[in-house]
């Protein structure tokens, strides 16, 4: 916030007011007075920073409500930042709306294509926030609740041929350069080159356990999370996807899953898959530099469990042969520098055993 602009904020924060009947339990209170050579930004995030694709969607869709009247063009601007915390530049929110009337919910939709063309070399693909920020410098003060903000429809993606990934932070793509370097994004192009129609949705996220990717309505046991209604199995389902590729490499171990527990997620999440008649690929666990031997043992022992369990359904992908050491470690050509996470080499090697487990079937279906 740049003086003489101003932005109320409670602890540095926007504050969560009780929303009028009809609207929902909370939502989030914005109030400004914007004044000629000031400034002020605020920004959103979903709990733990989920990030989320606009690339999949139509538009960005904010849902409305003002105590006051306020005209389109008293309304502020927004734009959006990627995970590497580059930021996009800003729309004018009243280029998409007409003026908040009092006492009533009015949802505003920005189509996903004009944030593209402000995007300034952002990850689209992988957005982490939504600021809101100053537009016109009317100098009087205003108030917006907004109740509800989520990417929408499915227009962008009808016609593809979807295979879906599921699980954590190196499905998601952690170590590589770019998202390009990622094993998923090299197997996005490979598919498309296959069939121009074919493509990947990548819904992991960062230090996801296989519980969060459970089906909806699972109770998970004591201690452990629920699943994520937004990026789990059940989500997965929602594309009508051809496959799904799950990929959880070393989550559960540093979480404490037992051998077992882990199998019973995986068999919960392959019996859900099987049931609906998509194919499922399970990853094996891939190396990590653990400081406790036990833990890089827990985790050649996943692995080996996995081989057993589904190694004859020829759905399994190697991520532990050539990238472990001598000690159970991530071997340091493909170590991203963190003992965890690959790095582009890493990448291409994952990149190189999803093409050898056969995928391209599911897109001859």
């Amino acid at each position: 916030m740049v003086d003489p602009s101003r932005l109320v904020l409670e602890h540095e924060k926007l504050s969560v007011d009780t929303l009028p009947a009809g609207g929902g339990v909370t939502g989030l209170s914005l109030r400004w007075n914007s004044k000629k050579g000031g400034a002020w930004g605020a920004a959103v995030a979903s709990p733990g920073w989920l990030p989320f694709d606009l690339t999949l969607r139509d538009s960005l869709r904010l849902t409305l409500r003002a105590p006051a009247p306020i005209a389109a063009g008293e309304l502020p601007s927004v734009s959006l930042e990627d995970i590497h915390n580059w930021h996009s530049g800003y729309l004018r929110l009243g280029t998409f709306a007409e003026s908040i009337p009092v006492g009533r919910w009015v949802t505003v939709a920005i189509p996903s294509h004009a944030f593209r063309e402000v995007a300034r070399g952002i990850d689209v693909s992988r957005v982490k926030c939504v600021f809101f920020g100053q537009d016109s410098a009317d100098g009087n003060d205003h108030s917006l609740l907004v109740r509800d903000m989520r990417a929408c429809g499915g227009s962008a993606i009808s016609g593809h041929r979807l295979i879906v990934v599921i699980g954590s932070s190196v499905a998601r793509g952690s170590g590589a350069e770019s998202t390009d370097s990622t094993w998923a994004g090299r197997f996005d192009r490979y598919i498309g080159h296959i069939d121009a129609t074919a493509r990947i949705v990548n819904l992991a996220v960062d230090d996801y356990t296989t519980c969060r990717l459970m089906p909806d309505g699972h109770t998970p046991p004591p201690g452990r999370a629920s699943p994520d209604l937004g990026n789990n199995i059940c989500t997965a389902m929602e594309f009508h996807p051809l496959a799904i590729i799950l990929s959880v490499t070393s989550e559960d171990v540093a979480c404490g899953y037992s051998i077992h527990e882990q199998m019973a997620n995986y068999d919960t999440l392959s019996a859900f898959a099987a049931a609906r008649g998509v194919p499922l690929w399970i990853a094996t666990t891939q190396p990590r530099r653990f400081a406790a031997s036990a833990m890089r043992r827990e985790l050649a022992a996943a692995r080996d469990s996995l081989v057993a369990r589904f190694g004859a359904t020829g759905r399994l992908i190697d991520f532990w042969s050539d990238f472990a050491d001598a000690d159970g470690g991530l071997r340091p050509e493909f170590d991203s520098g963190d003992g965890f996470h690959p790095n582009d080499a890493g990448h291409g090697l994952m990149f190189r055993r999803v093409v050898a487990a056969g995928l391209e079937k599911a897109i001859a279906r």
